[in-house]
């Protein structure tokens, strides 16, 4: 039952995402339950061109949306390194490749909270 309830929130997470993602014309990182290489490098190409079109979207005054479309789409990634790692145990360079992903996820997130960004609870250690 907890696995279902989680599975709706994240799905509507997922739709509040996309409904926000279109006002800034960002398109919505898509993360799929995979631990192929290629699959690892769309997802990469997709978080950072959300990041950069995130990036040009904070001098517009609807920033506080985005940031929550921000916060959601940072949580959902912590999410899915954590599930690609037990389905990739074993592959060595799908273990780095994730780990870079997840050094960069820090070192943005560190960025925004440096930056003056509001720090929601999901991404405090």
């Amino acid at each position: 039952m907890r696995i279902a309830r989680q599975a709706l929130l994240l799905a509507l997470a997922c739709g509040g995402a996309a409904a926000h993602a279109g006002e800034s014309g960002c398109a919505v990182p898509q993360f799929p339950a995979c631990a192929s290489g290629e699959c690892v490098h769309r997802v990469d190409a997709q978080v950072r061109e959300w990041r950069l079109c995130l990036a040009a979207y904070h001098a517009r005054p609807e920033e506080a949306a985005m940031l929550r479309v921000d916060q959601e789409v940072e949580a959902r990634l912590a999410n899915w390194l954590v599930a690609t790692r037990v389905s990739a145990d074993g592959q060595a360079e799908r273990q780095r490749q994730l780990n870079r992903i997840d050094r960069e996820r820090r070192l943005y997130l560190d960025e925004q909270a440096a930056s003056g960004r509001i720090v929601y609870a999901v991404e405090r250690k």
